[in-house]
């Protein structure tokens, strides 16, 4: 419904303030907008027509980062709120019929009026306002109002609680006017509080929805927060279930979105203003996304990879049960914050709760995967795809069908089988005696040979391997630092992956780690420097963090290649050499 709103010149005058006119000139059409007229103590700013809740009646709805009855109404999709006053007979509570005859004449029939009060005081009454307006209506208009009405009932602590929908704003109208008439010798002690008023009647858009709330039992209401469902987010008439329901779940996802920012403070023993702003910014917390909570790296960049301004996320693992996302500017992540927040996710198999970063922890650092980076380490050759996927599909199957044979030798956290020459774990050298588990030379596969073919392309001046050994990891797998026995091999060492990415750590001499990212289908080749004076390690754990997402560990099998030292002592110098 569109409704056209025409410039009229009210006297304020007439309902006992002093002489002012309020004129409300129309341009165009509007969008009906939703209007709640509620009962509470006066405005503290009239230009922000915002009500603090400073009664310890209210204290709980600071859990709900709500801190005013502004904030209350537009959660609940009021667009405005003013103070009315009781609707029983005192003296100094007029206010209210002068303030609804203003408003009336901005509703035409499309509109409803909707009454929401104690059932006490407003059925059970023998002197409610809505007895006396039976009373006094013809059986038409009876028939008419209780064909309109909608009752409902509750018990909500000691109070019986509920509300009555006008269905027809004529008829509503007509009540209105009866139960103002039973007030009109009050009419001379009204203040209409000029500033509020004036910014009622200007607010647009309007919709069809007006809320009478008396404070008798406002407090019932606001306690209702803690039942399931509130009523408030229920009985929206004119709404449909879907809208309904999406109001009572924006109310939890709030209450929650509370609770995981009190638990972020909490953990950053740090006040929740200085960790999350109140304005957009280019970084959004997804408050309850990261693997603490099973959510992969994978999963969580699907959700927003997809949005324009998007650049990288940084997860966490164990330490914070967040996660950050970055993009180019404020404005893309207040674009992604709408579509987003409080909605289900259908990747990540949960409703997603966002909020703007201020300041930023500091971030783990991230593990080399570019060729280039990763060759800035002094010996390094590093080839991401070395061969193709086809390849090295292939070629785990080999390894896979290699294992059947029952040759796997079990380690501590991997397991093993040589080809060439058998390495002596206890001994911690090649044995050259016995030659493999069966004292049978074994030969490296046929299937290496591509491998060794490419690698000797691009390497012709280095010995070509002789020694293979296969490992296979695990999830939660690992071998420890440790540097290829010198007395054993030569220079370089050659590693080939295959199935599953892995983070391998290099440790100078100085101490200093390096993590790297070494890919499925990728060789590195560490020679001099990197093959003698570097150790290298691979963490036992199940995830690793790679370009800031938490990484699952699958199954991973490598080639190891390297060239048996022929009798001569090595001659490095090093502190590693043996």
């Amino acid at each position: 419904m569109v409704l056209w709103l025409v410039p009229i010149t009210i006297n304020m005058q007439d309902f006992g303030g002093k002489a002012s006119k309020i004129n409300v000139p129309v341009e165009k059409p509007v969008t009906p907008s939703q209007v709640a007229f509620v009962t509470f103590y006066a405005p503290q700013d009239n230009k922000d027509h915002r009500t603090h809740f400073d009664d310890s009646t209210y204290k709980d709805l600071s859990k709900y980062s709500m801190t005013n009855i502004a904030d209350y109404c537009s959660y609940h999709g009021f667009a405005f709120f003013f103070r009315n006053n009781y609707m029983v007979d005192t003296v100094n509570k007029a206010a209210y019929w002068g303030k609804m005859d203003v408003v009336k004449h901005y509703l035409d029939a499309g509109y409803e009026w909707v009454v929401w009060t104690d059932i006490d005081v407003l059925f059970l009454s023998k002197e409610s306002m809505l007895d006396r307006w039976l009373s006094r209506a013809n059986s038409t208009q009876h028939m008419a109002f209780v064909t309109e009405c909608t009752r409902e009932e509750g018990k909500f602590g000691t109070v019986r609680s509920g509300f009555f929908a006008i269905r027809n704003s004529k008829i509503g109208r007509g009540f209105l006017d009866a139960w103002k008439d039973t007030f009109a010798e009050f009419k001379g002690n009204w203040n209409p509080e000029q500033e509020a008023l004036e910014g009622l009647v200007k607010k647009e858009p309007w919709q069809s929805a007006a809320y009478v709330v008396p404070q008798d039992g406002i407090h019932t209401y606001l306690g209702c927060l803690h039942y399931d469902p509130n009523p408030i987010s229920v009985h929206f008439p004119g709404f449909d279930k879907g809208a309904m329901k999406e109001y009572h779940e924006k109310y939890k996802h709030t209450k929650k979105k509370k609770e995981v920012c009190e638990l972020i403070s909490r953990l950053e023993q740090d006040s929740i203003g200085s960790l999350i702003s109140d304005n957009p910014t280019p970084v959004l917390i997804a408050l309850n996304a990261s693997y603490d909570s099973l959510i992969t790296g994978h999963q969580l960049k699907s959700v927003f990879d997809k949005y324009p301004g998007y650049t990288k996320i940084e997860m966490f693992v164990g330490s914070k049960p967040y996660s950050y996302i970055f993009h180019d500017s404020a404005d893309s992540a207040r674009q992604v914050f709408e579509v987003l927040d409080c909605k289900e996710s259908v990747e990540l198999g949960k409703t997603l709760l966002l909020a703007y970063a201020n300041e930023l922890p500091e971030f783990p650092e991230r593990p080399l995967r570019i060729k280039e980076d990763i060759e800035k380490l002094d010996g390094i050759f590093y080839f991401p795809r070395f061969v193709s996927l086809e390849e090295e599909e292939l070629l785990t199957r080999h390894v896979k069908e290699q294992g059947e044979s029952g040759r796997w030798e079990i380690l501590h956290q991997r397991s093993v089988q040589h080809y060439g020459y058998r390495f002596d774990y206890p001994a911690n050298d090649v044995d050259r005696n016995a030659i493999d588990l069966d004292n049978e030379i074994v030969q490296l596969p046929e299937w290496t040979r591509n491998i060794l073919g490419r690698y000797m392309q691009l390497f012709p001046h280095l010995p070509k391997p002789n020694q293979l050994t296969m490992n296979h990891y695990i999830p939660g797998g690992g071998i420890p630092y440790h540097t290829d026995r010198h007395s054993s091999f030569l220079s370089p060492v050659l590693i080939f992956s295959m199935a599953s990415d892995i983070v391998m750590d290099f440790k100078s001499l100085d101490e200093k780690v390096t993590s790297v990212v070494l890919e499925r289908g990728s060789l590195v080749v560490m020679h001099g420097k990197a093959r003698y004076e570097y150790q290298h390690a691979i963490k036992p754990r199940n995830v690793d963090i790679i370009d800031g997402l938490v990484q699952e560990r699958t199954e991973r099998w490598s080639l190891t290649f390297r060239t048996i030292r022929d009798g001569q002592p090595c001659q490095c110098g090093t502190i590693l050499c043996d």
